[in-house]
């Protein structure tokens, strides 16, 4: 009767690479990074082939899971207040910063002209409206409405 290390069944990197479908080089790397010595030539046991191969699945499997496990994180964070999504803080950029700060700029020439000329505080005010305006290009409401509404 055969032992259990005469019926392991062993080939070369060769021979594997072609039964796998795998280049002979992935496979070399493979078992170096799992420090497994071997010359050339060598057989190497199919148990050692499966334990380099299987590394690949495994890497996959934890990045997958790392994916996950920070995006679990993030959704956390963002229901605790700690982050939020991008249309919440456009939102509240919008609703709770510029828009009133354009609501002032809009009212800034006509209660302003008075004090800035009050001989002519129509030019005054024209003058005002002008520089207003050239501000509010920059204070544009968002073009995408239904990010604000959400």
């Amino acid at each position: 009767m055969k032992t259990p290390d005469e019926r392991e069944i062993s080939a070369s990197i060769g021979a594997w690479a072609s039964a796998l479908g795998k280049d002979p080089k992935t496979i070399q790397l493979r078992l170096k990074k799992r420090e497994y010595r071997f010359e050339p030539h060598d057989k190497i046991p199919a148990q050692e082939i499966f334990k380099a191969l299987m590394s690949d699945k495994d890497e996959a499997l934890a990045r997958i899971a790392a994916a996950d496990a920070d995006a679990k994180e993030r959704e956390n964070r963002v229901a605790d207040g700690e982050l939020m999504e991008l249309p919440a803080i456009e939102k509240a950029l919008w609703f709770d910063l510029l828009a009133p700060l354009r609501l002032e700029l809009e009212q800034l020439p006509q209660i302003y002209a008075g004090l800035c000329n009050p001989q002519d505080p129509q030019t005054a005010e024209k003058v005002l409206r002008q520089f207003v305006e050239k501000l509010k290009v920059n204070l544009k409401e968002p073009k995408n409405e239904d990010a604000l509404a959400g």
